[in-house]
C-alpha cells in the first residue's frame, strides 16, 4: 500500500484519501495502533480539501475504530484532530 500511494501522481488526491484509509485500517487491525494513527493523520491531510462519499466513510470508520484505543497517546491526538476536521467540513 505504501508503495502505492509513494508511486502515485501528487495530483490524484482521492486516491490518495483512500489508499490512506484503507492502510490505516490494516494496520490497526494487526495492532499496529501508531501507524495507522500516522497513515489517519496523512488521509486527514487529503480529507479536509477533499469532499467525497468515500472520504466520509473512512472518516467515519476511523472514529469507530480508534475509540476503543483512546488511552494511547496518537490516538488522543488524532482524535482531536479528526474533531477539527470534522468541524470544518460539518
Amino acid at each position: 500500500m505504501r508503495e502505492s500511494i509513494r508511486v502515485q501522481v501528487p495530483n490524484e488526491r482521492q486516491g490518495r484519501l483512500h489508499a490512506y484509509g484503507v492502510l490505516a485500517q490494516r494496520q490497526l487491525s494487526i495492532g499496529h495502533v501508531e501507524a495507522a494513527c500516522d497513515s489517519w493523520g496523512r488521509f486527514l491531510d487529503e480529507y479536509e480539501v477533499l469532499s467525497s462519499a468515500r472520504g466520509d466513510e473512512h472518516f467515519e470508520i476511523m472514529n469507530r475504530r480508534i475509540r476503543p484505543h483512546g488511552t494511547v497517546r496518537a490516538v488522543r491526538e488524532l482524535q482531536e484532530r479528526a474533531q477539527a476536521v470534522g468541524i470544518l467540513k460539518g
